[in-house]
């Protein structure tokens, strides 16, 4: 198994479905397909992760019987695939304890604050070379209150990267600014336009060019200005 994709609920989950229909068949793309939560039974998959307790969660279900918790919970009961979740119960029978004390050990790090980072510290516990994200966003109206699993997403993400794992993130995720220009990912280049990288041996250069006009101060407290979601659009 070297090829993973691990899909969370967000907006940029769309772009796996455009990916793993592009090739007719997702195992032509994927070795593997990892999905969170309510996509248990909305997505084909290989795994779910449901890190919550389960039945913590049978609380929120019977609150509201006829609600989205509640439905998600009979499909878990009915999963065909395991499902890696923070304690395993009888009456989930295809229910896995997250191998947590394993997975510090060989990781060195004990940070997850959402489900998606579990799946992530997994992924490089299984040893994955590649792997692809979809539904990982965090920064969208609302989204970004929700909960704060962007920085251990992307924590992980680091880990992996110094290990040599590639990855892959859908187009219009805000994960890693993804959906961002690369502009936008350079913080204090405003005098310049990034122009692109280009290889010159093993070297990559990172070309600039001067900006005609700087930017205004209006336009610089706008863009320091952190108390609302910059991503409220879609990108096409």
């Amino acid at each position: 198994m070297t090829r993973i994709a691990i899909v969370g609920l967000g907006p940029s989950s769309l772009d796996y479905i455009t990916t793993a229909e592009s090739q007719g068949d997702k195992s032509k793309t994927f070795d593997e397909v990892w999905v969170v939560n309510s996509f248990a039974s909305v997505l084909r998959a290989d795994m779910v992760f449901h890190m919550d307790d389960l039945k913590v969660q049978e609380g929120r279900a019977a609150a509201e019987p006829n609600g989205k918790i509640a439905a998600m919970l009979e499909s878990l009961k009915a999963s065909d695939v395991p499902v890696m979740t923070s304690r395993a119960y009888p009456d989930y029978p295809a229910a896995v304890a997250f191998p947590l004390e394993k997975v510090v050990n060989k990781l060195g790090a004990m940070y997850f604050t959402s489900t998606p980072a579990y799946a992530l510290a997994y992924a490089l516990y299984r040893e994955a070379k590649e792997i692809s994200l979809y539904g990982l966003d965090y920064t969208w109206p609302n989204a970004h209150e929700a909960e704060e699993g962007r920085a251990a997403c992307e924590f992980w993400i680091g880990q992996g990267m110094a290990r040599g794992v590639v990855y892959h993130i859908g187009k219009s995720s805000t994960l890693m600014c993804t959906r961002e220009p690369a502009q936008h990912r350079l913080y204090g280049y405003d005098s310049q336009e990034f122009v692109g990288l280009r290889a010159d041996g093993n070297v990559v250069r990172i070309d600039f060019k001067d900006r005609k006009t700087l930017p205004t101060a209006a336009e610089m407290e706008a863009r320091y200005d952190h108390s609302k979601p910059r991503n409220v659009e879609p990108r096409s």
